[in-house]
């Protein structure tokens, strides 16, 4: 029996969130925690999926029928009529796709916790359409909408800067593995955002930001270039204090962890997901600020961040 095996990196933004759907040039970091997603035949006529979580627990199943693709049965049918618009967009791109008949066993494997935010839906749409042999931004833009950064950490082997501009996508390769990692942390801060959501209302309020735009382009390219961590730092802040002012809203700093001795920078949506924290203090004195902060899911830099190796 036919066996195939699909996998994707998860995603952080470390700058030029909500702005990275206006054009501005953003640093994104593909993690080492994914999901994968493996295809085999079966037999029927229909498409049997099951996701496992990060525990190998099963937390959705569904039969799909393969003549239209909709739910014969599904434990949710959110998740299932995503799956829906999904293949139904695979194959406009490609007529080819499942056209042959025969039942499919679909198993996906996530690596983290999906409510960490680290991109459960865009791995599966880079899984997908591998699978399909699609176009994975096309699948993307066709179905969930977006920037698409995600889809591009999705398949990356390391940091890079991305960047969409009146539809054209650019993507190049970021040298971003600071000497002074191991005095940054990342941490889940305990509330899952809803990306779509977050994007769909920053999109309603049709400002103009073309100067904060080109400031952010900049500041991502200082960004990674940063010698030092004090440099860095001065970066982080001088990036909150703009994207505070543009979506309206305190620097998560301000609101949640002002007596931190460093700075905290959002990471995508503001308000939940990840946080970076980043400080002179030695690192054990930053996981102890975390502790007592109730903080309990939180990454040394380098041991969630896929480092690029030639």
């Amino acid at each position: 029996m036919s066996k195939r095996l699909f996998r994707g990196n998860g995603k952080l933004l470390l700058t030029g969130e909500y702005l990275v759907l206006q054009g501005a040039e953003s640093l994104a970091l593909p993690t080492k925690l994914g999901q994968s997603m493996e295809v085999k035949e079966s037999s029927g006529a229909e498409i049997k999926w099951l996701s496992l979580d990060e525990n190998g627990e099963k937390w959705f199943e569904a039969k799909l029928s393969q003549y239209d693709f909709k739910a014969i049965d599904t434990s949710d049918e959110k998740i299932s009529d995503l799956l829906t618009k999904l293949f139904k967009a695979c194959a406009r791109q490609d007529s080819e796709f499942l056209a042959q008949w025969g039942g499919r066993q679909v198993t996906t494997r996530l690596e983290f916790d999906r409510n960490w935010g680290l991109g459960s839906s865009s791995t599966l749409i880079h899984c997908i359409a591998a699978w399909a042999d699609v176009n994975a931004y096309q699948l993307c833009m066709d179905t969930i909408g977006g920037s698409a950064y995600d889809i591009a950490c999705a398949a990356a082997d390391g940091p890079l800067i991305y960047q969409l501009n009146d539809n054209q996508i650019s993507v190049t390769e970021a040298d971003f593995m600071p000497k002074y990692h191991e005095q940054i942390y990342l941490a889940f801060l305990g509330k899952k955002q809803d990306s779509q959501k977050s994007v769909a209302d920053f999109q309603l309020s049709n400002k103009d930001f073309k100067s904060e735009i080109s400031d952010i382009s900049a500041l991502t390219l200082e960004i990674e270039k940063a010698a030092s961590l004090d440099k860095f730092i001065e970066l982080m802040e001088a990036h909150e204090i703009i994207m505070s002012k543009v979506l309206g809203q305190e620097k998560i700093k301000d609101i949640r962890f002002g007596d931190f001795d460093g700075t905290v920078k959002s990471l995508g949506a503001w308000g939940g997901d990840f946080a970076l924290f980043a400080s002179n203090m030695d690192p054990q004195s930053i996981v102890s600020y975390l502790d007592k902060k109730g903080l309990n899911t939180y990454f040394k830099y380098q041991d969630l961040v896929l480092k690029r190796t030639v």
